[in-house]
């Protein structure tokens, strides 16, 4: 009887190691395939679909496991709402975006992932909307606009200024600036354009408050070269971004 129990009890520790051995087998074998999952994903070749709420939204071609190849949206109606080219990962070519009904709405022309060259704004009546610069994703300051009869928008603005001298006083230089039209949507700021290319890493943005800009020269170190530019960055009744530049003459060089 004793003899029995102990081969039940060796049995039993030997069926236990068993399983045990074969579990973690198990584990190993799921380890391996999600890695091997995870790198069938890295390099995956082609388009990957993606849907929500069952509808699809976007297809997506890729190569290696980066973006490569054309990309489409969709609205949820199921038309095109956009097309975007990559080249390894950077937006490449010419960009297209379009309204529900087909009809284009915009091209955006991209290298390396930067908008070079003119993008184009239309209606839906095939006119041309709107059209404007960029340089490597800097915007140039040649925007032009045009009404849906194709006729331009011949209208500007003009960038106003004022100054007040209190040098004297407490050696403070103030400018004022405003657009003609009182409008809020616009920015300021101290700065020059070069090559007619507007990059905000170039210039400073000063205080704007209710349309008004508003910067305040102090004497100190350095000095200005008798000028400083005001830029006015506003945003037309088309939704664009225009700019305005003024040079203001300062009295005095010891402040900046």
């Amino acid at each position: 009887m004793k003899r029995k129990l102990v081969l039940l009890l060796l049995l039993s520790a030997f069926l236990t190691q068993a399983c045990n051995i074969i579990g973690t087998r198990e584990d190993e074998s799921s380890a391996e395939g999600d890695t091997l999952a995870q790198e069938v994903k890295k390099r995956f070749t082609g388009v990957k679909p993606n849907y929500s709420e069952g509808k699809l939204v976007s297809e997506i071609s890729y190569r290696n496991g980066i973006r490569h190849g054309l990309t489409k949206t969709y609205y949820p109606s199921g038309t095109i709402k956009q097309l975007i080219t990559y080249c390894d990962g950077l937006k490449c070519d010419t960009a297209r975006w379009f309204y529900e009904d087909g009809k284009l709405f915009r091209n955006t022309p991209y290298v390396k992932d930067a908008i070079h060259g003119t993008q184009v704004q239309y209606y839906r009546n095939g006119r041309v909307k709107a059209s404007m610069g960029y340089e490597m994703g800097i915007r140039k300051n040649d925007l032009q606009e045009f009404y849906e009869n194709g006729k331009p928008v011949t209208t500007r603005r003009e960038l106003l200024i004022r100054t007040r001298d209190e040098y004297e006083q407490n050696g403070v230089f103030k400018i004022f600036a405003e657009l003609d039209n009182k409008s809020t949507k616009v920015t300021f700021y101290k700065g020059d354009m070069t090559d007619n290319l507007f990059d905000p890493m170039k210039v400073d943005k000063i205080t704007t408050s209710g349309g008004t800009g508003f910067l305040e020269l102090r004497r100190r170190n350095g000095g200005n070269p008798g000028y400083v530019t005001i830029i006015a960055e506003y945003t037309t009744t088309f939704g664009n971004k225009d700019y305005y530049t003024k040079r203001v003459s300062v009295p005095y060089r010891d402040i900046n």
